[in-house]
């Protein structure tokens, strides 16, 4: 979960639905990948510093979507630094996670050439079932 749109949120009440069906506890996460905490040095923002505050942000919006979105249902947050690649297969070892929910923007040739998606590299490494939910095309 990288944004507060409401197409994500939409993944989030999904994802709250099929767990609130099937009795089960929800672990939202998102991985900072510490390659994007370059800082401003000239700012006085060192690349640790950056790291901390996007680790901040996604806590604090994770937390809000479980302030509003899990009545009742256990819900952890997680908040890994890695690459997802590398992170993604650890959480669900360590989580017992068994079903990934997870939204996806609709992606132009021209993004695709250039590396894959989040979600490409979920699907690619996750042992467990991933649905994936597609997001309304984003505006050009």
């Amino acid at each position: 979960m990288t944004d507060n749109t409401d197409a994500s949120r939409s993944v989030v009440q999904i994802g709250y639905d099929w767990a609130s069906d099937m009795g089960a506890k929800v672990f939202l996460a998102h991985v900072v990948d510490e390659a994007f905490a370059m800082g401003d040095v000239d700012a006085g923002i060192f690349p640790d510093e950056a790291l901390r505050k996007m680790r901040a942000r996604a806590e604090r919006l994770l937390n809000s979507l479980k302030d509003d979105y899990s009545k009742g249902i256990e819900t952890d947050i997680l908040v890994p630094v890695g690459e997802v690649n590398k992170v993604i297969p650890q959480m669900i070892k360590e989580t017992g996670a068994e079903l990934i929910v997870m939204g996806a923007h609709h992606r132009n040739l021209f993004e695709r050439l250039i590396g894959s998606s989040v979600d490409e590299s979920v699907l690619r490494v996750a042992k467990v079932p991933v649905l994936v939910i597609p997001l309304k095309k984003r505006a050009t």
